[in-house]
């Protein structure tokens, strides 16, 4: 007979391990998101002080500036420490994009080991559920949790729809929204296994 791996236990601990590792990388990316958002702040501040300077060094009889110097200099030091901060943030983003990408290829191998999947349905949940990690951080905020939650919704209504197998071109769906949390996406992923479990 033909060497076979199989995977008998639940998936439910291996599956509570991969949303803790998807929650850490959620928050690390809104972490991010903030710091740049505060980085943007204190940029506007930077300039409307150095505009304020300028235009008292262009007046002919120059007022005094105020403690507009030190205003001027505390804005650049907090401009610094931003980007140190974000800098940082970038690099934890990036450890925990790595761990992200290694704990979906381990949870795509429990699935298909625990349910037996062919190939071609392996293919499909991967292509719909990629290990690949990308993040960018574009101001629409669309990241690889937002791409993934609409891909796993389009898979539950195609491919592993409650009455077999739809078109993707008959389903309708908009574009992803900007998540506040991972509920829908622990929903998706939850009625993926149940229905797994049911073919």
């Amino acid at each position: 007979p033909p060497f076979q791996m199989s995977y008998s236990e639940e998936v439910a601990e291996p599956l509570q391990m991969y949303m803790q590792v998807m929650e850490a990388h959620f928050a690390v990316r809104e972490r991010l998101a903030e710091v740049h958002a505060e980085l943007e702040a204190a940029a506007a501040q930077f300039r409307g002080v150095e505009k304020r300077l300028l235009l008292r060094f262009k007046d002919r009889n120059p007022q005094p500036i105020n403690e507009l110097d030190t205003l001027l200099q505390l804005s650049l030091d907090r401009i610094l420490a931003l980007s140190t901060q974000g800098e940082e943030v970038a690099q934890q983003l990036s450890s925990a994009a790595t761990a992200l990408s290694a704990s979906t290829r381990l949870l795509h191998l429990v699935l298909k080991l625990r349910f037996g999947l062919d190939d071609a349905l392996g293919q499909i949940l991967e292509d719909h559920w990629p290990a690949a990690v990308i993040d960018s951080v574009a101001q629409d905020g669309q990241g690889w949790e937002e791409m993934v939650e609409s891909s796993l919704g389009l898979l539950l209504k195609t491919a592993l729809s409650k009455d077999g197998k739809r078109d993707a071109t008959n389903v309708v769906q908009g574009p992803p929204q900007r998540l506040k949390d991972l509920n829908k996406i622990r929903r998706h992923i939850e009625n993926i296994i149940k229905r797994l479990t049911e073919r």
